[in-house]
């Protein structure tokens, strides 16, 4: 095998990883995001909730939608820079140009599984406050 096999099956592991990684932030942060709308919808037609509460869960949950938007992103860039390597020789990809593009990646990355963090760690927060008030 060449060295650009190598790295060509290296880098569609890698994408099968964050595939994986990316659909079940997708499946939890959703489901947790629609559960939770659902639930403090009901909670506040019966009674009211304290502003530090209606400001946690708020802040909940567009922690969880910019980790929805963030893994798109990175979907969508994965897509891209596939494109990009199917239809460029070796020589054409510029080592550069592959080093920025996987910045940008690992920033996606990392930014949607930190909001995808904060905004589930934010939810029991809320929930703690809401249970205690």
């Amino acid at each position: 095998m060449t060295t650009n096999e190598v790295n060509y099956d290296d880098w569609k592991e890698i994408r099968a990883r964050v595939d994986s990684m990316s659909n079940a932030i997708f499946l939890i942060g959703g489901g947790a995001l629609t559960l939770s709308v659902s639930t403090i919808l009901k909670v506040k037609e019966t009674k009211a909730l304290a502003e530090n509460i209606v400001c946690s869960i708020q802040l909940s949950w567009y922690f969880l939608l910019a980790s929805i938007i963030f893994m798109l992103s990175l979907k969508s860039h994965l897509i891209a820079q596939s494109y990009i390597r199917s239809n460029s020789t070796a020589s054409e990809y510029n080592p550069s140009t592959r080093g920025l593009t996987n910045k940008l990646g690992w920033s996606l990355g990392i930014l949607g599984f930190t909001a995808f963090i904060g905004g589930m760690i934010l939810i029991v927060y809320s929930a703690s406050l809401l249970l205690n008030a």
